[in-house]
């Protein structure tokens, strides 16, 4: 009877137990158990306990894997974000859950570690392009993860691997809106020519992360030139000298000379990174350099460049002994900034010692109309010069043109040859209207007398069409010269799309 008794109470026993243990271990979620690079706010997550009532979860985290000084939470739902969790550190956590009956067993423990450095990005290590005022920018994501749990980064600069610090500050994590790809300082007034290290490290109140692998830059020693290009010609009296802008720059000195040595006061300052030098003589050679200053530091001077400036006129119109379609026709020429104008010779004589008639115009004029009306199958010559303070280019080449009435020319009076569209765009259509032009030659030729086209024509009866393709051309002014025998006939043509 004892024996029974015993029985039915340790069955009793069992059952209550049984009934108190019936709210099962959280299972933990995320971090999953190992993750590194964890950030210092890190969310845990664990899947719900079902219970009688009520379930509410006691969260434990520690930095020692027995729990010996941990940290408890108690939470009514299935997370916990976290606060300030240290830098580099590796954290274990737990959950049990609780409900109207009583405890569950611990889960298992999950161990994750959190972040020790942030990522550089710009400048790139090794960079040698980087400018006196320079933005450093640093990754603001851990894997998929984007930072946060932070109230600063913090950057620095050096010159001497850390020994001393050049310069540094902080950048509030505030300042940035929330899932940043990446934050950034402005640093300013870098010396010029000199190679930097720069870190940057993640902190909060409580803990600071290990400053970051370093990375390093050197800023420019020297200005870039751009144009003219060295050893240019033929560059116009009013010429603008360029460079690179260098951020961080307060302004540029420049030095200006026909002397290579730069012995004489040549020196001038500008705040941008153009300059306007006055002054220039016609086929002077001109040398110039320049170097980059701010406040607290001067760049070396920029390689020596030099340009020519330019000594004659460049003829364009009529063409060099073409034939032309009118009696009062248009001399035409490249124009040259920065003149006061030009002086034109004009007569029948090559040797302009027959009657030879003198024109001038304003400087920025590039042509001149002959108001006197020339005679037909004559044959006149023509070059001018440029002319400023006193001072005046070589004579351009002598060029010549007829008023003609041989071969094409009779087109000219007769309209025989049609030539269309002017402007064109892709192509172009030569007509024949009567049989007198016959078999020919087309050329067309850029304002430097280069041949763009070539190409045959055969016009030998009327409406005889031919097509010439200009579609590989650029927009611009070209002369069209077609060539029959001895005789020619030249017209502007302009390609415009």
């Amino acid at each position: 009877m004892k024996k029974l008794l015993l029985t039915k109470i340790l069955v009793i026993v069992s059952l209550f137990l049984v009934a108190q243990t019936d709210v099962l271990p959280p299972q933990l979620v995320l971090p999953t158990n190992g993750d590194d690079d964890q950030l210092p706010d890190t969310e845990l997550d664990w899947y719900a306990s079902s219970g009688i009532g009520e379930v509410s979860y006691e969260v434990s985290i520690d930095t020692s894997a027995d729990f010996t000084d941990p940290m408890i939470y108690s939470v009514d739902v299935t997370s916990l974000k976290t606060s300030e969790l240290l830098f580099g550190t590796v954290y274990y956590w737990r959950v049990r859950a609780i409900d109207n009956v009583g405890t569950s067993d611990w889960s298992e423990t999950f161990s994750f570690s959190t972040f020790d450095q942030v990522g550089l990005t710009k400048p790139t290590n090794g960079n040698t392009t980087v400018t006196p005022r320079a933005q450093l920018i640093w990754s603001n994501k851990k894997g998929p993860l984007f930072i946060s749990g932070l109230s600063h980064y913090d950057y620095r600069l050096s010159v001497d691997t850390f020994n001393t610090i050049y310069t540094s500050g902080s950048v509030p994590f505030s300042s940035f809106p929330e899932d940043t790809l990446a934050f950034y300082a402005w640093v300013n007034q870098l010396d010029f020519g000199t190679t930097f290290q720069w870190q940057v490290r993640a902190r909060h109140a409580k803990d600071e992360s290990e400053w970051s692998d370093p990375f390093s830059f050197t800023t420019l020693n020297a200005v870039t030139l751009v144009s003219p290009v060295d050893e240019a010609t033929n560059q116009d009296l009013e010429i603008t000298l360029e460079w690179d802008e260098m951020t961080g720059a307060f302004e540029y000195i420049y030095e200006f000379c026909t002397d290579p040595n730069f012995t004489l006061p040549c020196m001038a300052i500008s705040e941008t990174n153009t300059a306007n030098p006055q002054g220039v003589m016609f086929g002077a050679t001109y040398y110039w350099r320049v170097k980059a200053l701010h406040t607290t530091d001067t760049s070396d001077w920029s390689p020596t460049w030099s340009f020519e400036a330019i000594n004659t006129v460049i003829q364009v119109s009529p063409a060099n002994a073409s034939y032309v379609d009118d009696i009062f026709p248009t001399l035409e020429w490249q124009p040259i900034a920065g003149v006061s104008g030009f002086q034109i010779l004009f007569d029948e004589s090559e040797s302009f010692n027959m009657d030879p008639m003198e024109f001038s115009t304003e400087g920025t004029e590039s042509s001149y109309d002959i108001l006197t009306a020339l005679t037909y199958d004559k044959t006149y010559f023509w070059k001018l010069r440029a002319f400023e303070n006193g001072d005046t280019t070589e004579w351009s080449a002598t060029w010549s043109f007829t008023v003609g009435v041989n071969g094409v020319g009779e087109i000219i009076d007769q309209n025989d040859l049609q030539i269309y569209p002017n402007p064109a765009q892709d192509v172009i259509f030569i007509k024949a209207l009567t049989s007198e032009v016959g078999n020919a030659e087309l050329t067309i030729s850029n304002l430097l007398g280069q041949t763009v086209i070539s190409q045959p024509l055969k016009l030998d009866h009327p409406n005889a069409k031919e097509i010439i393709m200009v579609n590989g051309l650029e927009n611009g002014l070209y002369i069209l010269q077609v060539k029959a025998g001895a005789a020619s006939y030249s017209k502007k043509i302009i390609i415009e799309r």
